[in-house]
């Protein structure tokens, strides 16, 4: 396996990683549009496909959603269009939309420290185990998603073990200036307004999203409030010459029903709750401003871009665990992230050279306060209160090289050091500090055996950071009597090797098929440990399976598509040994058809099915698994004019169900629901 890989590296490092060449134009019997993806941080020529787009010369797997598949999906939120693709599970605990796992490759409770998410490049996972807010990701302002599988740190660093998923919004490119309105209604009191406006010249672009919407929620104390503000300008002075700013607002205020019981369930229905009185908020807002330039020489082209990216996050949330728990998190971050791109030939072979320095700087300031503090201090509801700065500096560097018009190879590596500073401020009044570095690198090759298909394979070493809320828990009474929490200091980096081969197939017209296998072997894996009540890092685990994506296309404005994603996950070593990871499906599928007709009515039906999973917090898979369960959509859209009416009926047949559960509890589903809405463009 070593051979292997270091013969995949050799070939990647020695030849390279980017933008790879192929023909110059597909035969006219498959020729679609081109579009861009940045799965090298660089830009990228792909075909685009009905139902997703994928690059032909990249070594990985690849999906573009663009926004003709975001409309034709009916999709209402982000993570809603993000459960029919493969090799995704998607979990919502609220129903809302607010707080959603979405777990690439098999991470079940830790997937929103192991996928990664990116607005227009900028990181939006936190530092600590909260995950992304998906709420304050607004469909209406989105252009294409980018879905990258398997281990991608090498180019962007901690959290992208499972993959990454990079969301490009709207500039307002190419674009006539337009004003957009939008009105939606629909079930449990769902009720939603936005107005944006988008243009475009020569000299100036820009975009600019408003949109408030509230919902009583599926269950009791379930509400959710937001309100979001995004804007994107990018400004060219001169031809050679980019800049750009990206800002944002969100706020929110929504009630936590919590996990039930069957007996809870069988007592108040499927809409029962732990506790009216959870509540929560959320302040959040950023700032990134950034340039590109570049220029052509006889020999080349080069260019060098920089973004900063700043960020300023609180959250306040008042829990009763059986005693009242108030917790305030407030992170801010800063970062600086130089990169320059170089394309020249190789012996008259095309060569991409990118690399690039990634600088952050976070500051988590914790504060917590429940009936165990005053109990070890005697001060009343004295606050427990630490302070977290983490700052990170990784350097990387890749190379993609088109060996032949079909053949092109790449590869990379990246060095991350991470420095801690942990200053608690009460319970325990002390300064620690903690310096970690870890190291990634991957190598793949890929081969066009046509103009449209190709086949691919890659070996990549992927890295985690210990999140701060798994250096540091609040202090707390396990179930056997003792005070448990504070700082932890004996984490390590979670380390990942994968392996994966694949095929992207368009030979036929009427065909197109996706397919991949990987292999991913995790050593001191960072999770939970429910036996000691402590986060920990678990010897050995393992990940492997099968990601299949048809498309038969019998007519012009039909699509029948079908995804199944196997996957088994399972401790090897620890006493955990040769169990299932928690919250890992071993069997996922979704179906569909997509009809387009009269040019402005389309139509869309959704099948979907999970099997069986563990409940968070079991590795010994002590409690049965939570059901199997299949959700049936249907889609309706007519766009006209600048008019567009919308409708969809979700979970037609009311089924009971839940995607996420925890020690042996419930979050469900929601039910039966619909959502009606307009939007109008001039």
């Amino acid at each position: 396996m070593k051979a292997l890989v270091i013969a995949v590296l050799a070939i990647g490092l020695a030849a390279g990683a980017a933008d790879a060449a192929g023909e110059k134009e597909a035969s006219k019997a498959h020729t679609l549009d081109p579009i861009i993806v940045t799965a090298s941080r660089a830009e990228e020529d792909t075909l685009a496909y009905p139902g997703s787009a994928t690059a032909l010369q990249s070594s990985k797997s690849v999906d573009v959603i663009d926004r003709r598949q975001i409309e034709l999906s009916g999709a209402q939120t982000v993570p809603e269009l993000l459960r029919g693709q493969p090799g995704l599970d998607v979990r919502d605990y609220l129903g809302n939309g607010k707080r959603v796992q979405v777990d690439l490759r098999g991470f079940g409770e830790t997937a929103v420290s192991n996928t990664l998410v990116l607005i227009d490049g900028r990181r939006t996972n936190l530092i600590d185990m909260s995950g992304v807010d998906w709420a304050q990701i607004n469909i209406d302002a989105v252009e294409r998603i980018e879905i990258l599988r398997g281990p991608q740190t090498v180019l962007y660093g901690d959290n992208a073990v499972g993959g990454v998923i990079n969301i490009i919004t709207k500039r307002g490119k190419g674009v006539k200036p337009e004003i957009g309105l939008k009105y939606e209604t629909g079930s449990y009191r769902y009720n939603s307004y936005g107005v944006n406006a988008a243009g475009g010249t020569e000299l100036m672009d820009y975009f600019f999203n408003f949109t408030t919407s509230k919902t009583d929620g599926f269950r009791w104390n379930n509400d959710l409030e937001n309100i979001d503000l995004n804007a994107t300008l990018t400004m060219r002075p001169a031809s050679y010459l980019d800049l750009k700013t990206d800002a944002g607002l969100h706020r929110d205020w929504y009630g936590m029903p919590g996990a039930v019981t069957d007996v809870q369930i069988d007592r108040d229905g499927i809409r029962a709750v732990d506790d009216p009185n959870n509540r929560s908020k959320t302040e959040d807002m950023y700032l990134m401003p950034g340039f590109n330039l570049h220029y052509a020489t006889d020999w080349g082209s080069c260019s060098f871009a920089a973004d900063f990216p700043l960020r300023d996050r609180r959250t306040a949330g008042l829990n009763n665990f059986g005693y009242w728990n108030e917790i305030d998190n407030h992170i801010t971050t800063f970062g600086v992230t130089p990169r320059a791109i170089v394309e020249f030939p190789v012996f008259e072979m095309k060569n991409r050279l990118t690399a690039g320095v990634d600088c952050y700087r976070y500051t988590d300031k914790i504060s917590s306060s429940n009936w165990i503090n005053a109990l070890i201090t005697g001060d009343g509801w004295r606050k427990d209160r630490i302070v977290i700065t983490e700052e990170t500096t990784g350097f990387y560097v890749t190379d993609t090289l088109s060996i032949t018009p079909r053949l092109t190879a790449n590869g990379g590596a990246r060095a991350e050091w991470a420095n801690y500073k942990f200053d608690q401020q009460a319970i325990a009044q002390s300064v620690n500090n903690k310096r970690l570095f870890a190291y990634a690198f991957d190598g793949g090759i890929n081969y066009k055996y046509n103009d449209t298909s190709a086949v691919y394979g890659n070996v990549a070493r992927g890295f985690r950071l210990p999140a701060v809320d798994e250096w540091y828990q609040t202090f707390m009474v396990t179930p056997w009597g003792n005070v448990n929490g504070g700082l932890n200091t004996d984490l390590d980096t979670q380390e990942s090797m994968n392996y994966e081969v694949g095929v992207r197939d368009h030979t036929l017209k009427w065909l197109k098929v996706n397919a991949d296998y990987y292999f991913l072997d995790t050593r001191h894996e960072l999770t939970y440990d429910p036996i000691n009540f402590v986060n920990a890092v678990y010897d050995r685990t393992m990940r492997h399976g099968l990601e299949l994506e048809m498309h038969v296309l019998p007519a012009k404005d039909l699509d029948i598509y079908a995804n199944y994603t196997y996957e088994k996950a399972f401790f090897v070593g620890s006493h955990f040994a040769g169990n299932t990871v928690p919250l890992a499906p071993r069997h996922k599928l979704t179906w569909g058809i997509i009809y387009t007709f009269m040019d402005c009515v389309d139509l869309h039906y959704i099948f979907r099915f999970v099997g069986p999973r563990y409940f968070i917090s079991d590795p010994l898979n002590q409690f049965r698994q939570m059901k199997q369960y299949i959700t049936n959509d249907i889609k309706l859209a007519y766009r006209k004019h600048g008019l567009e009416i919308y409708g969809a009926l979700n979970n037609i047949f009311g089924f009971e169900y839940s995607e996420i559960g925890s020690w042996g509890q419930y979050y469900p589903a929601n039910g039966r629901n619909f959502v009606i809405g307009a939007k109008y463009k001039f």
